[in-house]
């Protein structure tokens, strides 16, 4: 469809949409890299990916400086949000010397924020310009009206656009997402049982939302930590997928809060100080609100074997407490640029979501963390 929509005559946008999870992000990066391997030259931007890019005006700045770029224009893009807006639009509607398209993918306008009416998209043109330049967005379409993430969706309904300029990506089928599941399972090492694979086969062919992208991701996660001693079907199995994504993400705290790993405390204070930060922490930040949360603190305190590494007359958190739990985390966190540095946020907006109900499930509770947070 994006072959099809590139060699097109152009004149409106794209609209890749669907549910959380089925893989707008991963599709339109892979359309971004098959366009440069053929020569052209697309202009890639995923709201969210820093906390810069949820902020309309910085997107705006960042497509008009690669814009000028494309087309040879010295200078920096304007600041005024206004003047910003009639750059973009004329660069979009200027003549173009190179035979390529430009291509424009923009993922994740629902991730925007509500400043300057970023998510009504009345920055975005519907036409008017150049024949040369395709315009591919994503967004949510699964949202109800009252969710702001659903406003880019229904601003892009109400244009006059026809019906292929809307591509809804659904779920996998069968065979793919079994096939899937097996190939990331040999890379790491993994076989299931005959029993098992008949119990996970039966599962995501009956239940279109277990061939989600996320759903399979966060179920290889689960799966590469089956043994093949104890069959699925078993009522005292530990060993259960969910039927959706949400219930996952939930196992996946139920296993991380076994004492046997991190414990309760531990594992929920850390995703929940997650959750409540801005645009994710640095480790240095981690262990040292871990370090400022009095409830974690006194009671490691008061099982720990060995004296406390300390900073001036203060005992300090070990980094080891932290690096046993990063490494069981590391598939579900993701490195972003924040302020200037790099910080460890979610890897998916989902997975945020899920947590934040499950560990933040009241206003009392939420306030306490972010007054941790800010008092560190």
């Amino acid at each position: 469809a994006i072959d099809d929509y590139l060699a097109g005559p152009g004149g409106y946008p794209l609209v890749v949409h669907g549910p959380s999870g089925c893989g707008k992000t991963a599709l339109l990066t892979e359309a971004a890299r098959r366009i440069a391997a053929v020569g052209g030259e697309p202009i890639l931007r995923i709201v969210g990916a820093t906390s810069a890019s949820t902020d309309v005006r910085s997107l705006l700045a960042g497509l008009c400086a690669e814009l000028r770029a494309h087309q040879a224009i010295e200078g920096e893009p304007p600041t005024d949000y206004d003047e910003l807006l009639a750059e973009f639009r004329n660069l979009l509607a200027a003549t173009l010397e190179h035979t390529a398209p430009c291509v424009l993918l923009i993922d994740g306008l629902d991730q925007l924020s509500d400043a300057h009416h970023g998510r009504d998209l009345q920055w975005l043109p519907s036409d008017g310009w150049h024949p040369q330049v395709r315009i591919i967005v994503s967004c949510l379409s699964d949202r109800s009206e009252e969710d702001p993430a659903s406003a880019p969706f229904r601003a892009l309904g109400r244009r006059p656009l026809h019906a292929q300029a809307f591509l809804e990506l659904g779920a996998l089928s069968a065979e793919d997402a079994k096939q899937l599941l097996e190939r990331w399972l040999t890379i790491a090492g993994r076989t299931l049982s005959e029993q098992q694979w008949r119990y996970v086969g039966e599962k995501i062919a009956h239940d279109e939302t277990c061939r989600q992208p996320l759903y399979l991701k966060l179920a290889f996660e689960e799966l590469r930590h089956w043994t093949q001693t104890v069959a699925p079907e078993q009522t005292d199995a530990p060993m259960q997928l969910g039927d959706d994504t949400p219930t996952l993400v939930r196992n996946l705290v139920a296993r991380l809060s076994n004492p046997v790993r991190h414990g309760k405390l531990l594992t929920t204070r850390l995703l929940s100080y997650l959750c409540c930060a801005r645009h994710g922490l640095t480790e240095q930040e981690i262990l040292g609100v871990l370090r400022a949360d009095e409830e974690y603190f006194d009671k490691f305190r008061a099982g720990a074997f060995h004296d406390l590494p300390t900073e001036g007359e203060q005992p300090k958190l070990p980094v080891a407490v932290w690096a046993r739990l990063r490494h069981d985390l590391e598939p579900y966190l993701s490195q972003r640029s924040s302020g200037g540095v790099s910080v460890l946020a979610f890897f998916h907006r989902q997975v945020a979501e899920v947590l934040e109900a499950r560990l933040l499930p009241s206003a009392a509770i939420r306030s306490e963390r972010h007054r941790t947070l800010a008092d560190y």
